[in-house]
């Protein structure tokens, strides 16, 4: 089924009211598994040694991230 604009401008109404009931720093970090690598490794490379990733739908984010981004890089600690 494709999304209609009603759907879309739900969607980015829910998301507004949860970015602003969240506390502390965040960014959002989006695009292909190419571009997500990238901005990961950046990170990386500036010294970060922990993350913490969430998406939604979690489940499908979760797959998403696991399938294209996370078999990118060497070493990784779970």
């Amino acid at each position: 089924m494709e999304p209609t604009l009603e759907n879309l401008i739900e969607v980015a109404q829910a998301k507004k009211k949860r970015a602003l009931k969240r506390k502390g720093a965040g960014t959002a970090i989006v695009g292909t598994p190419d571009q997500v690598t990238e901005a990961l490794q950046d990170y990386i490379d500036a010294g970060v040694s922990h993350l913490v990733l969430s998406g939604f739908p979690h489940a499908d984010e979760a797959r998403r991230f696991g399938r294209g981004v996370l078999p990118r890089f060497t070493k990784v600690t779970v």
